[in-house]
This record gives structure tokens, sequence and C-alpha cells, in this order.
């Protein structure tokens, strides 16, 4: 088991970002597996007395050296020997540099024999695209015992994966530089045959050239980034009118004549936009009940063929057509016409969308759909709408009765009162009419 903590370069090593990654069926270990090995019991141990890397273990920096090629990501936790990635992740790789020689073999200024020479770092990453990866970390020296010493970390994904180092990410991080200091990107190798000649990122304690002294306060951590790339599947869906090249999402449809039966042309692309092979690939058309294939339409147009070649009128309808793997970048058509059966019923009118969708999945994608549509109208021979019926003349409302003034005790006698001063009033006008004709007789 690695201690994973490291007190020198614990302020570094917590600023760095980890990697996530799954275990594979068979894991690779360390190699040379049977080099000999130190045993750490306590600060008299007795170290080797020649130059040779990574070979102590129970060490309180780190404990197995031998598994000295880690990785992690901001959400992996600990640096482990087996991550599980996802398509879109940054993930950090690391290895862990100690020379296992006496300090009392380093001589004045690095020049003693303990001091390996012409050090280097190889990491091989993978080019392939798959579920299971696995890269190798190689310490490289031209005088120590074993020659170089190896170790893998594991990566698996649930959907295929390649992987893709990050330029200028390698750094390494030791006492004389504990903020780290950048290493040259021919670190990466891709070629899985090791090879102790090919290009590498020389190392050293205060400079980067290649003299590695012993001792725990030399030792150092190297890391570097890297991307995971996963498939990324894209499916369009177009309408037009036969003959036309002018694809749309919606098709406006004139149904005015009832004998004809309009045809449209449909389109469905799918295109692998990731950076990673898509496998296992499907494509599947659903028609609405107001569509109905031309019989010997459905057409596949890709890489393998150009020109296009026919598919069965049942296959992209029932089930699908498998497209198999997609290349990044690469894509391919389907193409097939329907005529339009009339949504409308006898003497209705108005318009109506009817949408026609297209999906795709793979291995490890989920599915993905999109549609498109044609809005048909109809606007002769509709149905009158029935004449409303003539409302009725509301009745003439009845006159109000006059409001009588109201009666008591007071408005009757004075009543009696204005009828008695008329009745006398009349007597004395007619004995003054009397008495005038009586003196007008004498």
């Amino acid at each position: 088991m690695k201690l994973k903590t490291f007190a020198k370069l614990a302020v570094f090593v917590a600023a760095i970002a980890a990697a996530i990654i799954i275990p594979i069926t068979a894991i690779a270990g360390y190699e040379p597996a049977n080099r000999p090995v130190k045993t750490y019991t306590g600060a008299d141990s007795v170290a080797f007395d020649y130059p040779v890397f990574n070979s102590w273990v129970n060490t309180p920096n780190y404990g197995d050296e031998r598994a000295f090629f880690d990785a992690g990501s901001a959400t992996s936790g600990p640096y482990k020997d087996q991550l599980v990635v996802v398509p879109g992740q940054e993930v950090t790789l690391r290895m862990y540099i100690h020379n296992g020689a006496a300090p009392s073999l380093n001589g004045t200024n690095f020049n003693g024999p303990g001091v390996a020479r012409n050090t280097r770092l190889q990491v091989f990453l993978p080019t392939a695209t798959s579920t299971s990866l696995r890269s190798f970390g190689y310490i490289i020296a031209d005088n120590t015992n074993p020659t170089w010493v190896a170790d893998s970390v594991d990566f698996n994904s649930s959907v295929p994966v390649n992987m893709e180092y990050v330029p200028g990410s390698a750094r390494l991080a030791n006492g004389a530089h504990p903020n780290g200091v950048a290493l040259p990107d021919s670190i990466i190798q891709h070629d899985n045959q090791f090879n102790v000649n090919r290009p590498a990122a020389p190392i050293g304690y205060q400079n980067m050239d290649g003299n590695f002294p012993g001792c725990f306060e030399y030792d150092a951590f190297v890391t570097l980034k890297v991307k995971i790339n996963g498939p990324k599947l894209e499916v369009s869906k177009k309408v037009t009118t036969p003959g036309s090249t002018n694809w749309q999402e919606n098709l406006d449809v004139n149904l005015n004549d009832p004998a004809a039966t309009p045809t449209t042309s449909w389109l469905i692309e799918y295109k692998n936009t990731g950076s990673a092979m898509v496998t296992n690939g499907a494509v599947r058309d659903t028609l609405p009940a107001n569509l109905k294939l031309v019989p010997g339409s459905v057409m596949n147009f890709d890489g393998n063929h150009p020109q296009g070649i026919a598919v069965a009128d049942n296959g992209l309808f029932d089930g699908g057509v498998g497209i198999g793997n997609v290349a990044p970048g690469a894509n391919g058509y389907f193409r097939f016409r329907t005529t339009v059966i009339t949504p409308f019923s006898a003497q209705e009118c108005g318009t109506k969308k009817i949408v026609n969708t297209a999906q795709v999945e793979a291995t490890g994608i989920a599915k993905i759909n999109d549609d498109a549509s044609v809005t048909v109208s109809k606007t002769v021979d509709c149905a009158k709408p029935p004449t409303p019926p003539t409302p009725p003349t509301p009745p003439t409302p009845p006159t109000p009765a006059p409001i009588l003034p109201q009666t008591g005790i007071e408005t009757g006698l004075l009543g009696v009162l204005g009828s008695s001063a008329m009745t006398i009033g009349a007597i004395k006008y007619r004995k003054s009419r009397k008495a005038l004709a009586e003196a007008l007789k004498s």
C-alpha cells in the first residue's frame, strides 16, 4: 500500500489536479518485479551502495516505491493506480522518483558514484480508443541497476475514450523547486514497445541536467496532465420538397386540392463531433400517422457509400439501421420520401403540424432525438357555420304609477279650512253682484 504523503512537497502536491480511472481485468504492476529491494526500518536503515531508483519499501514518505506511478483528479480523492474516467475529464498523472543510494556516495557537487547519470523520464500514453486503457511511467539512467524501472496506471470507462496530453503541463517538484519546474514535452511517447533510446525528459535536483543524487532529501514528484476524450454523437433532421436542397426545420404544405397527395423529402444527418470512436451506432425514425413512406425511397450515404445505398423500407422505422463505428469527425445521411395524408375531416379547415422524429444512439451514448415537421393547411370546401337565430325583442317595461302625496291629520284639516274659505268667498261674491244689480236698477 502506498503512503500518499510527502512532507517536503505537501504544499505542491496538494495543489496538483489529479485523475480518475477504473480498474481493468489484467493489472500490470511495476517492473522489473524481481529487482533487489530495501525495507525501511528507520533512520539507520542501510541504503544501497549503488544508484538505483524506487527500490525501497515501507518508507515513511511513500510506502512501496516500486508502485511509483499513479493518477488522480479534482474529484477522485487520493492518487490511485486504478481509476475510473469519463469523457471531458482532465486527469493528472504522477510519478515519484527516489534514488536509493547512500548519501555518502553523492560526492562533492554531486560527482560521486551514487549519483544517477543521464536520468530521464518517459510516459507512455496509449493512442487507442477503448473502455480500458493503460499508461506506463519509466525512470531511466545510464549507471543505475537496473537501468530502468517502470510502473503502470489503469484507466477504464463506461464508454470508449482516448487520452490526450496537455502540452506544457509536465512539472517536477523537489526540495530545490517546491513550486515546480517545467519539463519538456519529450516526456511523452506513444509507442507501447519500450525503448530506452527514445526521446525523454531529463531530470535532476537543482538543475534538470540528468544528475540525480541519492537519499530521501533529493526525491521528487513529477506531474503531467491529460484530457479524457470520448465520443459525441449528434443528429439533425430536416425536410424539403422533392428535388430541392433547401432543407428546413418546417415545411408548409397546402392541401386545398383534394385529389393531390403532396410528397416531402426528409434528411437525417448523424455525426461524431467528439474525439473518440463511436461504436455500434444506430439510427431510427418514427413516422407519424399522417405521413406514409414512399416505397423504395430510403437511402443511406456515408464514407463507404458516397453515392448512397438502398435501405429496406422497414429497416429505418422498425428498430433502426446499424451504422457501426463512426470515426471522430465522420458523418453520414439517411434520406427518404413520404406522402402527406390529410389530417382534416370532410369540410374541415385550418392548419395542423405533423412532426417526424429521428433518433441515434451508440455504445455508452444515450438516445438523442431531433425532429422536423410539415405544417398542412386547408382553406377550401369548408363547412359554413350555421346562421345564429335572431334574438327576441325584449318587452317594453310598464309605465310606473304616479306617486301620491302622503296624507295625515294636518293635511285633512287644511283641506277643510280651504274648502270653507272658498264657500264663504262665493257667498260674498253673489251678495255683491246682487247689490250691484239693484243699484243699477234704481
